[in-house]
């Protein structure tokens, strides 16, 4: 829910979603507003953002997650006497997250070259 300051501003913050990241590889989302009377300044309302990751004034949410996870929590923006706040989340995928690219897909696949190359050399000497 987005929340204007009083006298009804027309500052909105048009970010919905955040992108999700993955434990140990560098995560970089920019919030994104509309209707703001000059620069906007963001700033961490309540909640906390992932560890490992940062807000910085310009919106840009930065970093390197440490932990899995789903976060919670509501950034503001403000421009002059305008203030508008929104809940969001972020979650984190662990590392090597399953899939086809599971953190054993690379043992796999080089043991798959070895055993190829093995059958050649048994071949050869055959």
């Amino acid at each position: 829910m987005v929340k204007l300051s009083p006298g009804g501003g027309g500052l909105t913050i048009t970010t919905t979603t955040l992108p999700n990241g993955t434990v140990g590889t560098s995560y970089n989302a920019v919030l994104e507003a509309t209707g703001a009377s000059g620069p906007i300044t963001w700033t961490l309302d309540s909640g906390s953002l992932p560890s490992g990751l940062t807000l910085s004034g310009n919106g840009t949410i930065s970093g390197t997650p440490t932990l899995s996870g789903t976060t919670n929590f509501t950034v503001k923006a403000a421009s002059g006497t305008e203030i508008a706040t929104k809940a969001l989340s972020i979650t984190i995928d662990p590392a090597g997250g399953g899939g086809s690219g599971g953190c054993n897909s690379g043992f796999f696949s080089a043991a798959s070259a070895l055993l190829a190359l093995f059958s050649l050399l048994v071949v050869r000497k055959r």
